[in-house]
């Protein structure tokens, strides 16, 4: 990394990005069991980042020009993530498997992919709670929940009104009501 000349701070500056950033890890600070290694490991990174570009005179933004990663690495990041679902996982782990720092893999998984490590496995998580409740219609949400990797029902529930605009409930309720309409059967457990 490029030596820079300076890091320039004022107290009495208002930093929005790094209020927000620490407030999104307060619940994972509060509550141990909504702790997600890889949500962690993105917050950590997004932090770094901000403060070099905010803070640091006469950085270089060059170190963050375009980076990729090979197919292979590809694949087998997204196979990682898609295996661990449910536990704990972080950026760091991935990045070794790939033979990468953990910041160059962050950096390059999201030039790749157009998303950051921590919100692909949201989505994986997602698209995994979606099918699940389409294949086990009458399954608590709180047992898919859990089985996807989100810390609770409510958890999942915000993260599906954030990708849908509906809950995990009403988006069930309305899929048997289309499959009913259509007169298929749902499926059963």
């Amino acid at each position: 990394m490029k030596r820079f000349e300076r890091f320039v701070y004022d107290q009495n500056d208002q930093d929005e990005i790094l209020y927000h950033l620490a407030r999104a890890l307060l619940p994972t600070l509060i509550q141990s069991s909504a702790r997600n290694q890889l949500f962690l490991d993105h917050i950590l990174l997004a932090t770094c980042d901000h403060v070099y570009r905010r803070y640091v005179r006469g950085a270089s933004n060059s170190v963050y020009g375009k980076c990729k990663l090979t197919t292979r690495q590809v694949l087998l990041a997204k196979d990682i993530i898609a295996t661990h679902l449910a536990g704990d996982l972080s950026v760091q782990t991935i990045a070794a498997e790939c033979d990468l720092s953990r910041s160059h893999f962050s950096r390059a998984f999201k030039q790749t992919t157009g998303m950051a490590p921590h919100a692909w496995l949201m989505q994986m998580r997602f698209e995994k709670a979606k099918e699940l409740m389409m294949s086990q219609p009458l399954k608590p949400i709180s047992s898919i929940a859990q089985e996807c990797g989100f810390s609770d029902q409510s958890h999942l529930t915000r993260v599906f009104t954030r990708m849908l605009g509906t809950s995990p409930a009403a988006w069930r309720r309305q899929r048997r009501a289309s499959t009913s309409l259509l007169g298929e059967e749902p499926p059963t457990k």
